[in-house]
């Protein structure tokens, strides 16, 4: 699946849900990404999100004015650097696409909420790869209009999940 991916030339870069499953160790309802729309191994990617009513943290976020929280959208940027970092190391000795990666560092600036209807584009691109490490700026937007944006930091743990 990733080496397809690979394969296939800059326009034609993107992952189905069923591509991410397959990279992404989450599962429903955790699993905050729908499709990689392009990528460019070690560089960027951009993925989509779409926020729909029927997600089950509106029923408490907020009981009378549905807002996706926050911390998802960071997720969805974390979860969106996690797939461009499994991409970009592909291949590389020692290294296993089902290794954990936890969420190291985080400076998101929030400028405008998400609402059930939206579609989240989700922008990274990678500062700086370490051993065990990547770092990456990210956008999440609305139609042109960032949302919110920052800093990520991933760190991999050495054991792959099994």
């Amino acid at each position: 699946m990733i080496e397809a991916a690979l394969n296939h030339t800059h326009s034609e870069r993107s992952l189905s849900f069923e591509d991410l499953r397959g990279i992404l160790a989450h599962r429903f309802p955790f699993i905050m990404l729908d499709k990689v729309i392009d990528f460019e191994p070690g560089k960027r990617i951009t993925a989509i999100k779409n926020v729909t009513a029927n997600e089950i943290h509106f029923l408490g976020h907020f009981p009378t004015t549905a807002i996706m929280p926050g911390v998802l959208i960071v997720e969805a940027l974390a979860q969106t650097l996690h797939v461009l970092d499994t991409l970009s190391r592909e291949g590389e000795p020692g290294r296993d696409q089902s290794m954990l990666k936890y969420l190291g560092s985080v400076n998101i600036t929030f400028v405008k909420p998400a609402l059930p209807g939206d579609q989240l584009r989700l922008e990274v691109d990678i500062v700086k790869m370490l051993k065990l490490a990547v770092m990456g700026k990210a956008v999440a937007r609305i139609g042109s209009a960032a949302i919110a944006r920052g800093e990520l930091t991933l760190i991999s743990k050495g054991d792959p999940v099994e």
